[in-house]
């Protein structure tokens, strides 16, 4: 898949625009344009995969982009049909060092496939060539320090930013996901557990707490954990009322799984903070999310279901020991989220949003570690 970027400049700053293009070799095309009473230059660049994040970064330092016309738009294509582009992803995929043999090796192999009849497009071909011959001994991954499925800010806010978008789809997904695993509990039926943990949104939310966190945005913080504590609340409450529900009709016994759901081990939040990272790792790479995202469920979903159990059938103890383990998980997964965006550098670009995200950085990590610290008390006094 094909990503594209698109910006205006100013006539002024056209010059380093396209030095910078050329010497990535993407394709691009520019438009004379009008804005503001400006004249403006609109470029439209198409990548490879893995390409976007170097050539942004090449670009930000010739852009304004506190003035309104200079910004940078990124996007992920749904296709793209380019010969050249194609193999531009493929070579970047290479070793970092070519050799003059695998340079030759892949010029017969170029040649073997032209010989057989494959139309592989002349014109693609003689771009290809000159993009090989250009960059000599150096491929183009030494020499722009590219890395493929690099993570950039524009990328991860795009994903956390969409569960903002989708917050009633994800309220319902979560609410069917606490009944089934509230059937699961009841029954003591581990199948049908796993099940609510697959239908699961939860790691979208507090990723992007942590996300916000480390770039230091404020609004879009409280945002993400008013919307957790709404999904984490609502999944209780429901659970709550279904239970009491039931509850008058028939009894309803604490099985294994309920059981297991109360029982806090010293490693439980240590599990969480590693889940986190995990989690975090996910969204900066090509690791299918879907499948960090199902173990996240597995720490969130059911002792959210359990501690309304236990409020469902008048149980103190049930309630709080589920709900302990609950505020654990969630405080370990936040960590573990920030940890990896930290580790990886996520931060804004500018420097004073940079300086202001560390000092907000700073301050949630102290919460964070504040909470920990009261829950492992509570745990310690009520054992």
């Amino acid at each position: 898949m094909a990503e594209r970027i698109e910006f205006t400049v100013y006539p002024y700053q056209q010059k380093e625009i396209d030095e910078v293009l050329d010497a990535f070799q993407v394709p691009y095309v520019m438009t004379n344009t009008r804005s503001s009473n400006s004249s403006t230059i609109f470029y439209i660049v198409t990548l490879p995969d893995g390409l976007s994040g170097s050539v942004i970064e090449a670009l930000e330092p010739k852009l304004n982009t506190k003035d309104k016309l200079n910004n940078i738009a990124h996007y992920k294509t749904e296709s793209i049909v380019s010969d050249y582009l194609r193999r531009y992803e493929e070579f970047l995929a290479e070793e970092q060092e070519i050799s003059k043999d695998a340079i030759k090796k892949s010029e017969e192999k170029n040649s073997s496939i032209s010989n057989s009849g494959e139309d592989i497009g002349d014109h693609d071909g003689y771009l290809f060539s000159q993009l090989r011959n250009s960059i000599a001994m150096q491929s183009i991954k030494s020499k722009f320090k590219v890395k493929a499925n690099r993570p950039i800010v524009e990328e991860l806010i795009s994903k956390t930013d969409t569960y903002a978008s989708r917050r009633n789809d994800i309220h319902i997904m979560v609410l069917i996901a606490t009944v089934v695993a509230l059937v699961g509990l009841i029954s003591n039926s581990v199948a049908v557990i796993i099940g609510a943990m697959l239908i699961s949104p939860l790691m979208g939310p507090f990723s992007s707490i942590a996300l916000n966190s480390a770039l230091g945005r404020r609004k879009e913080i409280k945002g993400a954990l008013v919307f957790s504590a709404k999904l984490v609340s609502s999944s209780i409450l429901l659970a709550a009322a279904i239970t009491l529900a039931l509850y008058v009709v028939i009894p309803i016994e604490i099985t294994p799984e309920i059981q297991s759901r109360t029982e806090e081990h010293t490693v439980g939040i240590v599990v969480a903070v590693v889940l986190g990272i995990a989690g975090g790792l996910a969204m900066i790479t090509a690791i299918p999310e879907i499948i960090v995202g199902v173990a996240i469920a597995a720490a969130l979903i059911p002792p959210a279901a359990v501690t309304g159990i236990g409020i469902g059938i008048g149980s103190f103890d049930v309630a709080f020991s589920a709900f302990l383990i609950l505020t654990s998980n969630i405080i370990g997964l936040v960590i573990g989220f920030m940890i990896i965006f930290l580790v990886k550098r996520i931060a804004p670009r500018m420097y004073p949003e940079k300086k202001k995200a560390e000092k907000v950085v700073k301050v949630n990590i102290s919460i964070l570690i504040g909470l920990a610290t009261v829950l492992a008390a509570m745990e310690f006094i009520f054992k």
